[in-house]
């Protein structure tokens, strides 16, 4: 982490007390490294070559990054989250996924959109090529929900990444075979020790 001294929130713009850690107000990370150093051996830029938005997302991706503090997005993908699938775009920041829109989506589902900051996972357990399980903490009103011996109260959810629109078999198999590795990459360096008392994640 770059120990760079902050008196105001770079994502909300809300004072920040020198030597914090993430945004009482918003819940950002503070002092991170960019993303762009992080990745400057594997790519020239952000996103990750292979990882961008495809044409047919490009209204989904806009609506999510409108929506929420994503930043500089690192992979998008199509994938499914349990029994629902959508489009999810990945960041230091956090993750976004917006569940597919169209006739064959039941209606009390129409929409469905969640934001999980990565503080508020509690563990990621890769399961096989491109899939992954995700136990996230869950929050009332921000603050997280403990259960009467004091534990996390979380939900677990089954995350898979799926095979764009029109991507090649050859671009499709790198995906899968990196994206364990992304992820895992992604949460390990922005998992913290201490929880921060507010979040605004959307589980």
């Amino acid at each position: 982490m770059v120990g760079q001294q902050q008196n105001y929130c770079s994502e909300c713009g809300s004072p920040v007390k020198i030597g914090e850690n993430y945004c009482a107000f918003c819940g950002v990370k503070l002092n991170e490294v960019s993303p762009i150093e992080h990745f400057a051996k594997a790519s020239s830029e952000l996103p990750i070559k292979g990882w961008e938005v495809t044409s047919e997302k490009i209204s989904k991706h806009e609506k999510l990054i409108n929506e929420f503090p994503i930043g500089n997005y690192i992979i998008t993908s199509r994938c499914k989250l349990d029994k629902h699938f959508g489009y999810i775009v990945v960041s230091d920041n956090g993750f976004a996924w917006r569940i597919k829109e169209g006739f064959r989506t039941a209606s009390w589902n129409y929409g469905k959109k969640k934001w999980v900051r990565w503080y508020d996972v509690y563990s990621i357990t890769p399961k096989k090529l491109g899939e992954i399980e995700i136990v996230v903490k869950l929050r009332k009103n921000g603050a997280l929900q403990l259960d009467n011996n004091g534990n996390y109260k979380t939900k677990k959810w089954k995350l898979a990444i799926y095979k764009n629109t029109r991507e090649n078999s050859e671009d499709w198999n790198k995906r899968l075979e990196s994206f364990n590795e992304i992820i895992l990459e992604i949460y390990n360096r922005n998992k913290v020790d201490t929880d921060p008392h507010v979040s605004d994640s959307v589980i």
